[in-house]
């Protein structure tokens, strides 16, 4: 057996005296990079520390903006949508949804349905049936910045700006045509009762039956038609002031309606039915006669053969209301804004002159004359006559048609 050669004292201090003095180099290096690490950890910490305060600044400041937009939006009188780039809609506020009738979560359904509905008028402004009646909207678009894209949609309700765009247009006719209409009177009925005047003498003067006094009556029927086209638009031009006197209206519906067997809807075999209850009101007997005649004849010359025109009247608490609607088509949305016009009528043969005329009457009454947005019961137009009045009305509202069943009347 070999033995290994003892080491000497000397060896083995130097050997361990080496080892020291690396692991005390290694533990210095040690516990400089710890030092080092805990400084940069601090400064690190520090850093985030700021970056955090300015991030919470930021997200208050991000929640304040939003909390002030908010406010502003749900401020706005117009109604504001905000889409994403799939068409969803992100956010809008209350004012929408009140323009459109629906819930918020709603909206989206509702502005389908209103652009499938509505017509547009030429000024781009959609025009449709609201549950609020008839409503003018104009609808403004504005693409988002952004990779993803997006939609900003305002919504303005132009209802009262159509409105009074529409009086003013009627100011400006109702000036010309003052002017217009006194010309006329002077310049046109001296020759045409003269025309009319020879033309009964003519007829008088022929066989009866025959051709050539079929021919002169027409004459005849021809002036009487210009001269009562003359005078509504005399009426239409200066209506005057009305005397108010106490009236039945029962009555005066009930000569209306027997009157119009006369009308050609008659030959057709159109029916009125009358709902009035004994009312006495106050009222511009002539005037209103006048007005009620137009509304009446207008619901027979758009009524088909068979059809039934009916009208109703009630009184409520200091006012009158007259109701006259038809089994016709209706009224065409972008016909209904201009519908009280003068000169206005979708008819080859109308003047134009018949709802404008009603349409003042009703005024200098302290009342109005509207048209249904909707389509009636009887699945036509629907024409509401109201007026103040007072004195004379039953001493409880009376609700049409709750006192007397529908009369028809023998044509």
């Amino acid at each position: 057996m070999i033995q290994a050669p003892p080491i000497a004292p000397q060896e083995s201090l130097e050997a361990l005296s080496s080892a020291a003095a690396n692991f005390a180099t290694i533990a210095n290096d040690l516990l400089a990079g710890y030092e080092a690490l805990a400084q940069r950890a601090q400064r690190i910490e520090r850093e985030l520390a700021v970056s955090n305060a300015a991030l919470a600044a930021r997200l208050a400041e991000v929640d304040g903006l939003n909390a002030d937009l908010g406010a502003l939006l749900s401020a706005l009188p117009c109604g504001v949508i905000v889409r994403q780039g799939d068409g969803s809609i992100r956010r809008s506020n209350p004012a929408a949804a009140a323009l459109l009738g629906c819930a918020p979560e709603a909206l989206g359904t509702a502005w389908a349905r209103l652009r499938e509905e509505a017509e547009t008028d030429p000024a781009g402004r959609l025009i449709w049936r609201s549950p609020r009646g008839l409503r003018v909207l104009a609808e403004r678009s504005v693409r988002l910045p952004g990779a993803a894209g997006g939609l900003l949609q305002i919504l303005d309700d132009q209802t009262h700006l159509a409105e009074l765009e529409q009086r003013m247009q009627g100011a400006s006719k109702m000036a010309a045509l003052g002017t217009l209409a006194a010309g006329i009177a002077h310049e046109i009925r001296n020759p045409l009762n003269a025309v009319g005047g020879f033309g009964d003498l003519l007829a008088q003067r022929l066989p009866a039956g025959s051709k050539e006094r079929h021919w002169a009556e027409l004459i005849g029927a021809g002036v009487t038609e210009t001269n009562r086209i003359i005078t509504g638009l005399l009426h239409f031009a200066r209506p005057g002031q009305i005397a108010l006197g106490e009236l039945r209206l029962d009555r005066l519906l009930a000569e209306l309606a027997e009157g119009a067997g006369a009308h050609p809807a008659a030959a057709r075999g159109v029916r009125i039915e009358i709902e009035c209850p004994p009312l006495s009101v106050r009222a511009d007997g002539a005037k209103l006669r006048q007005a009620l005649r137009n509304l009446l004849e207008n619901a027979l010359d758009w009524s088909p053969a068979g059809g039934r025109v009916r009208v109703r009247a009630w009184c409520t608490e200091g006012e009158a209301c007259v109701s006259v609607e038809d089994q016709g088509p209706g009224v065409p949305l972008a016909d209904q804004a201009h519908l009280f016009e003068p000169f206005f009528t979708t008819r080859a043969e109308g003047t134009g002159l018949g709802l404008a005329l009603a349409h003042t009457i009703a005024a200098l009454h302290q009342g109005s004359l509207t048209v249904d947005a909707q389509r009636s019961e009887l699945g036509g137009a629907r024409f509401l006559f109201r007026w103040l009045t007072t004195g004379g009305a039953p001493p409880e509202p009376v609700a049409p048609g709750a006192q007397t069943p529908p009369a028809t009347l023998p044509r």
